[in-house]
C-alpha cells in the first residue's frame, strides 16, 4: 500500500492518491508458485512482479528502442521509496527450462502469501525485461511506488533489437495470455511504453480494445515508421547534397556500410559546425529541413554558437536513425520503404529561418533550396512500404483511452509525431477523437552545461514524478471517467511543468507514395510554439462502465 513519504511529490496526502486503489485484496496466484519470470511463445524473455496486495490492475511496460545507435539518456532517481517493506513475493533466482517457462494451464487465484523479499532485493538485469519506466538504467524507483500503489508490472524483452514495433506487440500479447492464465485475469490492463514501445503501446490500444482499458505512450513516434523515417532521410539527403556528397542514403548491404554511412555524414556535419558562420548555417537549415529544435538539454539556443550545438547533436540523431537503424529496418521488410520524390522542402522553412540565414549571406536559403531541388531523389519499393506499416502504422481506429507525453523540444521523435496521429483520428469522428489525448511538458526558462533540462527537452528525457504523474492521469481517466483537463492536471501533475496547451504544429510536408516516379537511386525546424485550447469532454461512459 502507498505511503503519504512515497508519493508526496505527486499527492497532497495518502487518502487523496489517485493511483491507490480502494480495494487492494485481488486474489491471485503468487509467483512462489508459479513463474514470474521466463521465455513466451516468441522468444521474447519477460518479467513479472506483483504487489503484496494487487488492485487488479496490469501494467504492461513495452521498452524504448535499442540496439546499435539508439538514443540513451542516463535517468537519476527523484523519488524516494523506503526498502524494509516487503512489496512483491518471490522471483526464481535461475531460469526454469523452456518448456516450463510457457505454462498454459490456468490456476486457480488465491490471495498471495505474504512476499519475503523487497523490490529493492529485485535487480534490473543488463539486457533484461523492463517492467516500468527508467529500470532500464537500473532506477527502481517508479516501479516501487507503482508497486506500493498496488500495481502488478510487467515487460517483455524482444529477441531482436531495433526498430521491432510487431515484436513488442506480440510479446505484449502473450505477456498478457500468460498473466491471465498462470496468475490472474485483471481487472484492467494498462499498456505503456517510451519509445517505439510507446508506439507499440498505442497500436495496442487499437487492436485489443478487448483487454486493454488504457495506453501511455511516452516519447513515442506517433507518425508510424515510414513518415519517422521519411523525415530522417530527407535530413539525411540534405546532407548529402550540402555537406556529404559520397554519402550513400537507403539500400544498405551491410551493418558495416551502414556504419561507414553514418560516420561519413557525422564527420561532415562536425567539420561544418566547428567552421566559419556561412559553413555553420548549412547544420541550421539541415535542422530545420527535419523540424529539429534549437535547443537540447545543455544548450539554450539563445545564441548562434548554442543553437549551433544543438542542431549539430540533433541532426546526429536522425543521421543515426537513417543509417544504422535503417538498416535493420531494410533488413526486416525486404528493401528500401522511404523517399521524398515530390516533397517541397521550402514548405519546411518559415520566415523567421530563412531571415536568419540571409543575414549570414544574402540569398543563402535560395541556394540551398537549388542544390536540394537539384539533386537525386529517392522512391521507396511499394512493397517495402506496405511490410514497413506493419512495425507500428497507427490509424484512426481507437476505443480506449489513450494518453500521450512528450517533450516539447524532442531532437528524435519530434513533437509533431502528436499532430500526425492527430490529423489520422480527425477523419474517424468525434469519439475517437476524445479518446486520445496528449500532454506536453514544457522546456526549463534555462538550461546550461552545469544545468542540464531535467524534462521539457531531450528524447525520452522525463523526471520520475512526470511519468508518474501520466500514470495517475491516465488512472483517473480510465477508472473514475476524468477526462484529462487543467484542473485533472494540475491535480496529477502537481507543479510539473505540462501543459494541454501547447501547439507542435503540424506534422512536416511528405511525398506521396502513389505520386513518385520510378527510383533515381538504389543504393533521408524547432517546433512552433503556439497555444490552442482544448476544453475538457467527459470521458464516454463505456469506459467507466467496463473498468469499474
Amino acid at each position: 500500500m502507498a505511503t503519504c513519504a512515497v508519493v508526496a511529490v505527486v499527492a497532497s496526502g495518502c487518502g487523496a492518491d489517485p493511483v491507490q486503489d480502494p480495494a487492494n485484496d485481488v486474489a491471485f496466484t503468487a509467483c512462489s508458485a508459479v513463474d514470474c519470470a521466463g521465455t513466451l511463445p516468441s522468444g521474447a524473455e519477460f518479467d513479472i512482479i506483483m504487489p503484496e496486495d494487487w488492485n487488479g490492475t496490469l501494467a504492461i511496460f513495452s521498452h524504448r528502442l535499442n540496439g546499435l545507435g539508439a538514443p540513451r539518456i542516463p535517468k537519476s532517481a527523484e523519488l524516494a521509496t523506503p526498502t524494509a517493506t516487503p512489496l512483491v513475493t518471490p522471483r526464481p533466482t535461475e531460469r526454469p527450462d523452456k518448456k516450463a517457462r510457457n505454462k498454459t494451464t490456468r490456476k486457480t487465484p488465491s490471495p498471495s502469501p505474504t512476499p519475503s523479499v523487497s523490490i529493492s532485493e529485485i535487480q534490473p538485469r543488463p539486457g533484461g525485461p523492463e517492467v516500468a519506466p527508467l529500470w532500464g538504467d537500473g532506477d527502481r524507483s517508479l516501479a516501487d511506488v507503482m508497486l506500493q500503489a498496488g500495481y502488478a508490472i510487467a515487460g517483455a524483452n524482444p529477441e531482436r533489437q531495433g526498430w521491432v514495433v510487431a515484436d513488442q506487440i506480440t510479446a505484449a500479447e502473450e505477456l498478457y495470455d500468460y498473466f491471465t492464465t498462470t496468475i490472474a485475469t485483471p481487472n484492467r490492463v494498462y499498456a505503456w511504453g517510451e519509445s517505439t514501445g510507446g508506439l507499440a503501446s498505442a497500436r495496442l490500444a487499437q487492436v485489443h480494445p478487448d483487454w486493454v482499458s488504457g495506453a501511455l505512450a511516452i516519447c513515442a513516434p506517433l507518425s508510424g515508421p515510414v513518415p519517422s523515417f521519411d523525415l530522417a532521410l530527407d535530413v539525411a539527403y540534405a546532407t548529402r547534397e550540402l555537406l556529404a556528397p559520397d554519402l550513400k542514403l537507403v539500400d544498405y548491404t551491410s551493418a558495416d556500410e551502414a556504419r561507414r554511412a553514418r560516420e561519413l555524414a557525422l564527420t561532415a556535419v562536425a567539420r561544418a559546425a566547428a567552421g566559419k558562420p556561412a559553413q555553420q548555417a548549412a547544420v541550421a537549415f539541415i535542422a530545420a529541413i527535419g523540424q529539429l529544435p534549437n535547443a537540447s538539454r545543455t544548450q539554450s539556443g539563445a545564441t548562434w554558437e548554442s543553437q549551433i550545438e544543438a542542431n549539430t547533436e540533433a541532426v546526429a540523431n536522425l543521421l543515426t536513425q537513417s543509417t544504422v537503424q535503417r538498416h535493420e529496418l531494410e533488413q526486416e521488410v525486404g528493401g528500401n520503404f522511404s523517399g521524398n520524390a515530390g516533397t517541397d522542402y521550402a514548405l519546411r522553412i518559415d520566415d523567421e529561418q530563412r531571415a536568419q540565414l540571409d543575414e549570414i549571406k544574402s540569398g543563402l536559403t535560395d541556394r540551398y533550396l537549388v542544390e536540394l531541388g537539384s539533386g537525386a531523389r529517392i522512391s521507396p519499393d511499394p512493397d517495402a512500404v506496405t511490410a514497413a506499416e506493419g512495425q507500428g502504422a497507427l490509424t484512426g481506429d481507437l476505443a480506449v483511452p489513450t494518453l500521450t507525453l512528450h517533450n516539447a523540444l524532442d531532437p528524435v521523435y519530434i513533437a509533431p509525431n502528436v499532430s500526425h496521429y492527430a490529423a489520422e483520428l480527425a477523419a474517424t469522428g468525434t469519439e475517437e477523437q476524445a479518446d486520445l489525448v496528449h500532454v506536453f511538458v514544457l522546456p526549463p526558462n534555462s538550461v546550461g552545461t552545469s544545468q542540464p533540462a531535467s524534462e521539457g527537452v531531450g528524447n525520452c528525457n522525463f523526471e520520475p514524478r512526470t511519468l508518474l504523474g501520466a500514470m495517475i492521469q491516465l488512472n483517473q481517466w480510465v477508472r473514475n471517467g476524468i477526462y484529462p483537463g487543467r484542473d485533472s492536471l494540475r491535480d496529477s501533475f502537481k507543479n510539473q511543468p505540462v501543459s494541454l496547451d501547447y501547439d507542435p504544429g503540424p506534422w512536416p510536408q511528405m511525398s506521396a507514395v502513389a505520386e513518385q516516379p520510378e527510383p533515381t537511386e538504389s543504393a533521408a525546424a524547432p517546433a512552433r510554439i503556439g497555444h490552442k485550447t482544448r476544453d475538457a469532454r467527459p470521458a464516454r461512459s463505456a469506459h467507466k462502465a467496463r473498468n469499474r
